[in-house]
């Protein structure tokens, strides 16, 4: 993410947005959350962590983590969370981009990220850069409200300065097996809590309570989850390249057997 981005985080951050964020997003994140199995072992990051919510939710939850990491791009956020998780969860807060997290290849079995991966500059590098630090036969999961599906959140653009990719969700699944993930599901998050009749408006990048109550029961938060198989075309632009060469190679040592094999009987 560019430093502008950065920038534009972190004067969200001093306006109070990580509080009014986790508001939003908890509820339906929090849901995901609870479907990874994290064991006592195992270690966790969170990409995008805002205000750290996430990652407190999981260190709440398995209290002797291996190791619980929330990375964001601006440092507002990560002095936010650093501040509200203090003295009370072992998580390690960093300021880093989703291309860039600073930690080795294989570092981690699960990673989260909620409202985050679309405003990579490259989607596809960025999840390229999450299969990195995931180990083999770790899992990603990735929640987001900005998506085709959801047609508000077209609007939401005109309010951010920073360019957002709104990519359907079948792209998304491609990306995911571009990347190298396996195993890729789709599906939608519902958020039951009832719209105050008496709600100000708009919310939440949505203009009425009718858009709101729409998207938490019937549209949803985009939820793509996927496995880290052994080899990532993504990481690896000469993957495939090599693939054909070894084919090629193969192909003409067969060729040559048979016509060996050929002059003999002649």
């Amino acid at each position: 993410m560019p430093s502008e981005l950065s920038a534009e985080f972190d004067a969200w951050a001093r306006k109070g947005a990580g509080a009014k964020m986790e508001d939003a997003h908890a509820h339906a994140g929090k849901k995901v959350l609870d479907r990874i199995p994290v064991r006592y072992d195992e270690s966790f990051i969170d990409l995008g962590t805002g205000n750290g919510w996430a990652a407190r939710h999981i260190a709440g939850r398995v209290p002797t983590i291996g190791l619980c990491v929330g990375v964001d791009a601006s440092a507002e956020f990560v002095e936010e969370a650093r501040r509200l998780s203090a003295g009370k969860y072992p998580i390690k807060f960093l300021q880093a981009t989703i291309e860039d997290v600073p930690f080795p290849e294989a570092s981690f079995d699960h990673a989260f990220s909620m409202e985050a991966l679309y405003y990579a500059e490259d989607p596809l590098v960025a999840l390229a850069g999450v299969w990195r630090v995931l180990r083999a036969g770790g899992t990603f999961h990735m929640v987001i409200d900005f998506y085709q599906e959801n047609p508000p959140s077209a609007r939401w653009q005109a309010d951010i300065a920073t360019p957002m990719h709104l990519l359907g969700e079948a792209e998304w699944v491609e990306l995911f097996q571009r990347a190298g993930f396996v195993d890729v599901v789709a599906e939608r998050v519902l958020d039951e809590r009832p719209v105050p009749e008496g709600m100000p408006f708009p919310w939440g990048g949505f203009e009425t309570r009718e858009e709101l109550l729409e998207f938490r029961t019937e549209v949803g938060s985009l939820y793509v989850r996927g496995t880290k198989r052994h080899v990532s075309p993504a990481l690896d632009p000469y993957l495939q390249r090599a693939e054909r060469a070894l084919a090629d190679d193969a192909e003409r040592g067969a060729t040559a057997r048979a016509g060996r094999r050929g002059g003999r009987a002649r």
